[in-house]
């Protein structure tokens, strides 16, 4: 009785070491991707465009007829949370395979988060300078928009890439170790017997030994 408590507590304890490490590797991922959201938001107002207006009695109007700034802005921010989220499952799954689980539930919140951060952060640099020049604009003059994501499906593709990549790595690594483990214990090949040299037929090299009991040479 007293040694099967102690097996239930140790697989308790063990099972409570487990949860900790897990949550751990999830809180750990959301930390990272969290900073990671700031830089890729930084990095997407360095190279995306912005959309510029002329102002008409207080009323922003597009300069172009039909503007590529806003497109353009939102097809950066694509290909930033795409490279973004094949990095970041890359890198989870590599450091974290032992604690899969745990890694792939933070990977699934923090590049969320990450991808609104960095929409937040693109928004951010020059927010402010363009509401004050909207409040004190004239008529004619031209104005450069923050970034912002107008397509807010794109906000989806951090989390989506991350996750496929983890996912396709596992799927990998199994597919990999069940074929080793079948070539492992795959039957060895059969032996090559020695050809049977019929009675009179002196012209094998395996002795034969007749129906008299004589041994051929």
């Amino acid at each position: 009785m007293t040694v099967t408590v102690q097996r239930s507590e140790t697989r308790s304890a063990g099972t409570a070491r487990l949860v900790v490490s897990h949550l751990v590797a999830a809180l750990i991922v959301v930390g990272v991707l969290a900073l990671l959201g700031a830089l890729a938001g930084l990095l997407w107002h360095v190279i995306a465009p912005r959309t510029e207006y002329q102002f008409d009695q207080g009323v922003g109007l597009y300069t172009e007829p039909v503007p590529g700034a806003p497109i353009a802005a939102d097809g950066w921010f694509a290909v930033i949370a795409l490279v973004a989220g094949i990095l970041s499952g890359s890198a989870c799954h590599a450091v974290f395979h032992r604690r899969i689980l745990g890694a792939v539930v933070g990977l699934a919140i923090g590049a969320t988060v990450a991808s609104v951060v960095a929409w937040q952060v693109g928004h951010w640099f020059g927010a402010a300078e363009y509401d004050a020049a909207v409040a004190a604009v004239r008529d004619g003059q031209h104005l450069l928009a923050p970034l912002d994501v107008r397509a807010k499906g794109v906000l989806t593709l951090w989390p989506l890439a991350a996750t496929l990549t983890v996912f396709l790595g596992v799927l990998t690594e199994e597919v990999q170790r069940r074929f080793t483990r079948s070539r492992s214990t795959a039957p060895p090949p059969p032996r090559e017997l020695p050809p049977i040299r019929e009675a009179g037929d002196h012209t094998s090299a395996y002795p034969y030994t007749g129906p008299q009991g004589e041994q051929g040479g």
